[in-house]
């Protein structure tokens, strides 16, 4: 895991957002 915390609660952030596009836009 090359992110520790600054970049973990923006994926969180995005991930919570884009919840229906899982592994597309947000998702990874």
């Amino acid at each position: 895991m090359k992110t520790r915390s600054p970049r973990r609660r923006r994926w969180r952030l995005e991930r919570q957002r884009q919840r229906r596009t899982a592994g597309g836009a947000g998702g990874g």
